[in-house]
């Protein structure tokens, strides 16, 4: 197997007035592009018959290459114009929807232009086997090639410049046989030997294993043994989304440094006003958030909320009621007015009809985390921000202490979106359909007594590590876990 090292030619410094001048040649090739009539009829676009005769049979027939290799842009097509939304129906790509990623067409097309069991390598972002725009294309390879190798290379820089997580897969143009070698890059090597020539193909060779039964939905990094253990854990629950409650967003504010204050002006503005205090609220950001407790930043949220239709609550007037704090506002009013997240009035944030309920019992939880199993039921009214979710209704300390536990760590990390080679996204997408089991009213009274003294001790900052074993005993033992099905669990929690 080629490593990125063969395949790609080495980073070129290039400077900002080069970058201008060629966008400025290339916005002008666009321009004079979309005049030719080619443009608009996607049969006329490109022949390969006639770019590439030598590739045509005797009766002037294009047959396609031997092999492709390449590394395709990655955008979403929703950045591109809406003609081409036409283009690509018109050339009848299966792997396009409106939420794709260009990418994912590139491997259509070079799907085409293989011949009959021709071999394409391409290395590109990872999301297509985890998001939901990918469902398309691992229907794709599914129904119309073979895959026959994939290398998650997870949160590792195969590109200096580039943040994006890369995967490498080659498939062949025949009938899918579902025999795919797999490999997940871990972290669990020195790193400084990943920028040796060899290491990629000996890593693969030693770490990969076979799939036999991928399918359209998300792809896993997993042998036999461990997808059985997660199809277990699946089957035995009931999926979140079937209790009785509701997920939420934090607040979106379209600019958190007019809308986020330090204790500093928070004392300020009260003290200026003490009606000021009426719309500051504490705020937690993802970041603040741990297992079972959370680090108070001293952050506050300027709540000048758009009001609830419903309810009949009108937004909140900030120049006339808090003429204050509408005073520090001003200092930002441009940037407020032309910002996208907006209320009636650009003093306002945009409508949210459940604010009441951050001030309600709730579990809190980031959408993104490196650390795992962050989770906190939180009864202090903390409002949230966008990089956190709240979870409200019933049973909340008992569905902390499962989604806390080693084994919902371990079985998210398979069903999740993965951000790297340590990251997760709690996004709802994924969240909804955690499997959690039915317990006795007695068994989720001793839980909710252990999940509280947790949080009690962790606000001392007491060590509470023989509590969480205990909470993930409880978990194992509830999803029926065997010992050997303990030890796979405990066995790949130091990865994470």
């Amino acid at each position: 197997m080629m490593t990125q090292f063969d395949l790609f030619a080495e980073e070129q410094e290039v400077s900002v007035s080069e970058m201008e001048k060629t966008l400025s040649e290339m916005e002008n090739f666009i321009a004079k592009f979309e005049k030719d009539e080619r443009f608009f009829n996607a049969a006329k676009a490109f022949n390969w018959e006639t770019e590439f005769s030598q590739l045509c049979n005797s009766e002037n027939i294009f047959e396609g290459f031997d092999a492709v290799v390449g590394n395709p842009p990655y955008f979403s097509v929703t950045k591109l114009k809406s003609y081409f939304y036409e283009y690509f129906k018109q050339l009848e790509y299966k792997t396009y929807s409106k939420t794709s990623d260009v990418y994912c067409l590139f491997y259509e097309l070079g799907s085409r232009i293989l011949k009959e069991n021709g071999i394409l390598g391409f290395i590109t972002s990872s999301q297509w086997q985890q998001t939901q725009y990918g469902t398309l294309l691992r229907k794709f390879f599914i129904e119309n090639v073979n895959p026959i190798l994939i290398f998650n290379l997870g949160g590792f820089q195969v590109f200096p410049k580039a943040t994006v997580d890369t995967t490498i897969l080659i498939f062949t143009k025949e009938k899918c046989k579902f025999q795919l070698a797999a490999c997940l890059l871990k972290n669990d090597f020195d790193k400084k030997e990943f920028e040796e020539d060899y290491f990629l193909r000996q890593y693969f060779a030693e770490k990969s294993f076979l799939i036999t039964d991928f399918s359209t939905e998300k792809w896993s990094f997993e042998n036999n043994v461990q997808k059985n253990l997660r199809n277990k854990i699946k089957n035995s629950g009931i999926p979140l989304k079937n209790w009785n409650i509701e997920i939420f967003r934090g607040i979106i504010t379209g600019f958190n440094e007019a809308f986020f204050i330090d204790e500093s002006t928070k004392n300020e503005l009260i003290a200026k006003d003490k009606n000021n205090k009426k719309i500051i609220k504490p705020i937690l950001r993802g970041r603040d958030l741990d297992r079972f407790r959370y680090d108070f930043a001293n952050l506050y949220l300027i709540f000048t909320h758009n009001g609830i239709k419903k309810e009949n609550i009108p937004p909140i007037n900030v120049e006339k009621d808090f003429p204050t704090v509408f005073e520090y506002l001003k200092k930002f009013e441009n940037q407020l007015k032309i910002r996208k997240n907006q209320g009636v009035h650009w003093t306002n944030l945009q409508s949210c009809s459940f604010f009441k309920k951050f001030e309600k019992e709730k579990l809190i939880y980031p959408e993104t985390t490196g650390n795992r199993g962050e989770f906190f039921v939180d009864t202090s009214g903390m409002f949230l921000d966008k990089t956190c979710f709240m979870i409200v209704g019933e049973h909340l300390h008992y569905f902390s202490a499962v989604l806390s536990s080693k084994l919902m760590t371990w079985y998210l990390n398979g069903v999740a979106r993965l951000l790297g080679n340590q990251g997760i996204q709690y996004s709802k997408y994924y969240m909804v359909d955690i499997p959690i089991l039915q317990i006795s009213e007695k068994q989720e009274q001793e839980i909710e007594k252990i999940v509280k003294e947790i949080a009690k001790r962790k606000q001392k900052g007491k060590n509470t590590d023989e509590l969480e074993s205990q909470i993930d005993k409880l978990v194992y033992k509830l999803y029926d876990l065997t010992d050997s099905e303990v030890k796979i669990v405990e066995k790949s929690m130091k990865y994470y």
